[in-house]
Formats: C-alpha cells, sequence, structure tokens
C-alpha cells in the first residue's frame, strides 16, 4: 500500500590514450522495488525434495547455539503431539532419525503476507577498450547492494534453528510434524523475508579476440569474468550473520572461455575455477576434522564442425581431468554449475537440416 519513488543516477566519463585505446570511468545509483512474485505469494501446495538438518534429530538435539532449549523444545512438542521421541538413545534403534538429513519430499506453500522488497544499489568501475590489432576490453566493478525484507525460499534448516533454539513462533507455525513419526511433513509459507541482505562485490570481466589475418586465417577469442565476493550478510532480529566464504557464496568465482573458429570447424576448451569454502553448517564442527571444502577446477572441451548447410556435428567432453568433487559437498545437495558430480563424460551429436 501507498506508493514508492524509484529512480536511478548514473555517468561515465571516457579518456583517449594515444596509441592505447580508451578509458572509461562509470558508475550509478539505484534506490528500486521488487514486488513478490505471483508463486512466491500464491504457490499451492507442493511437493518438492529438501534436505535439511532437523535439530531433534539425535546427532543433532545436543548442539546448536542453546542445546539445552533446543532439546526441551524437541521434547515438548513431542509429548504435545503424542509421539514417541527419543533424544537421548545412544544409537539404540529407538533413536530419532530425521528422514531430512538425507533428503524428502515435503509439500510447501507460498505466503500471501509477504511486502515488497526495497533495495538500495551502487556501482562504480572502469573499463579499458584497445582495438587496432584485433578487440579487447576488461572491465572492473564495485557492486555494493543492500535489500530490505528481501524474499527468499527459507532454508529449512534456519527455519527449524528458529523454532528449537529461538522460539521464534513464526517459524514454529510453518512446520507440520506427523503425530506418530515425528517427522517433518509439510513447510508452509515457504517463501519469507529473510531481513535486511547485504553484498559488497567486485565483477571483473574480459574479452579479447585477433582478427582473421594474424592467426591463420582463423578467429582466436578469450572470454572471462570474476566475481570476488567481499562481504555478504544477513541481518535478521537485529542479529547479523556473515554467508560469504561458504556454501554458496565462495570468495571467488572464475569463468574462462577459449575458442578457435576456422572456417566450418569451431573448438572451445572452458574452464571454472572456484575457491575453497567452508560448509557452514553445524554438523561439520561435530564430526569433521577439517571443517572446509577445498578449491575446484572444472575443465570442458567442445569441438563443432559443420560439413556444409545441411549437416553437422559436434563433440563435447566435461570435466575432461575428470576432478573429484571436494569432500562434503555432495552430501549437502549444493551442488552449482561449478562443481561436477558425474566424472569425465563423453557427448556426441548431429544436426540436420532439410
Amino acid at each position: 500500500p501507498g506508493r514508492v519513488s524509484t529512480w536511478t543516477v548514473g555517468g561515465h566519463l571516457a579518456f583517449g590514450i594515444p596509441r592505447l585505446g580508451v578509458l572509461t570511468l562509470r558508475g550509478n545509483t539505484t534506490e528500486s522495488i521488487r514486488s513478490p512474485s505471483i508463486t512466491e505469494l500464491f504457490l499451492p501446495s507442493t511437493s518438492v525434495p529438501i534436505v535439511a538438518f532437523d535439530p531433534c534429530d539425535n546427532l543433532l538435539v545436543g548442539s546448536g547455539d542453546n542445546p539445552e532449549v533446543r532439546r526441551q523444545n524437541c521434547i515438548d512438542e513431542a509429548e504435545a503431539l503424542g509421539a514417541v521421541y527419543e533424544p537421548d538413545c545412544n544409537l539404540s534403534l529407538d533413536c530419532f532419525a530425521s528422514q531430512l538429513l538425507s533428503g524428502a519430499f515435503l509439500p510447501i506453500t507460498g505466503n500471501p503476507d509477504l511486502d515488497n522488497e526495497q533495495a538500495e544499489a551502487n556501482s562504480w568501475g572502469v573499463l579499458f577498450e584497445a582495438g587496432e590489432k584485433g578487440r579487447f576490453f576488461v572491465a572492473v566493478d564495485r557492486i555494493e547492494i543492500e535489500v530490505d525484507d528481501a524474499i527468499e525460499l527459507a532454508d529449512l534448516t534456519d527455519v527449524l534453528e528458529a523454532c528449537y533454539d529461538r522460539n521464534d513462533d513464526s517459524a514454529c507455525a510453518s512446520i507440520t510434524r506427523d503425530p506418530d513419526s515425528f517427522q517433518v511433513t509439510r513447510f508452509d509459507r515457504a517463501f519469507q523475508p529473510v531481513g535486511r541482505l547485504k553484498l559488497e562485490a567486485i565483477q571483473i570481466t574480459g574479452d579479447y579476440r585477433l582478427p582473421t589475418e594474424n592467426l591463420l586465417t582463423g578467429d582466436l577469442s578469450w572470454r572471462f569474468s570474476g566475481f570476488n565476493t567481499r562481504e555478504y550478510t544477513q541481518t535478521l532480529n537485529n542479529e547479523t550473520f556473515a554467508l560469504h566464504e561458504s556454501l554458496p557464496y565462495p570468495e571467488w568465482k572464475w569463468q574462462s572461455i577459449l575458442s578457435y573458429q576456422l572456417g566450418p570447424l569451431g573448438i572451445a576448451w572452458s574452464s571454472y575455477y572456484t575457491s575453497d569454502v567452508k560448509p557452514g553448517l553445524e554438523i561439520e564442527d561435530k564430526f569433521a576434522e577439517d571443517n572446509s571444502i577445498d578449491d575446484y577446477w572444472l575443465h570442458h572441451f567442445h569441438l563443432n564442425y559443420r560439413v556444409n548447410n545441411m549437416f553437422s556435428f559436434r563433440l563435447g567432453v566435461r570435466n575432461v581431468l575428470d576432478a573429484d568433487i571436494p569432500e562434503g559437498v555432495a552430501s549437502r545437495a549444493l551442488l552449482g554449475t561449478h562443481y561436477d558430480i558425474v566424472g569425465r563424460f563423453y557427448s556426441v551429436g548431429a544436426n540436420v537440416n532439410f
């Protein structure tokens, strides 16, 4: 309800550098809003796969920021439901083992009480371009974004911890447990305002192309990009949580694509890098000797050849070096595009046009 003003102010200043190229300084500041989507507001009950850490699981009930409160809340809820619950069972058959740790399909719903997101963003940087013997440009920009009442598909682990560790009534109201098994069976109002999100990052992009006459009548190009997360925090109920340098927000992500086109033949080599991160999950503190996930390189090879206007074929090799994913990634179902769980994979295809 009411009126909200949105605006953007920006500009750039370019300097020509003789025999080198053009240097451009640029920047802008923006204030904007985003209304909740139809899905976020009114998603009907829909089953989705979810992996989460249930505080009432026998392995976790004694951990967390407030283990005594967590344990008592689990016991009290089980008694209120009439469920059989044994938190101290020493790995006997009566232990409560939550199915969420290995993954389960849960119904989730939208949240009709969501408000608009409001964001302030600032960006400034420098761009250098040269183009006498081929084309080259590189840009470095600093990005600062703050979002109030940010809407996200809430992490069920966070919601469960808010309920059992901090007695958050709204969090508890979104969770339904089975009165017999005590398993979580439903997650209502799954889209929730997660407080204020603040991001400070540096983004780097570049492109270099050699003209045809320089390389045996072929064209060579190299595109690259990098994203450095300097700070990414969430502030909720006057408490700030650092999300940077943990999955899925590593300090650095790089992408590089080197390609060569010689007539009908195209070859490309793409590389992806993800710096080391921390899992950010309490179970690691309890069971892992090294609470970190190593940095990771992933490489792909692509080849395509156009025989004529009707026929072409392609060959692809994903994860050329058959790199194993770092220990601790797959078990959390937090795989991004820069991680590969399959291993080296070959693909062959053809296109026929009539």
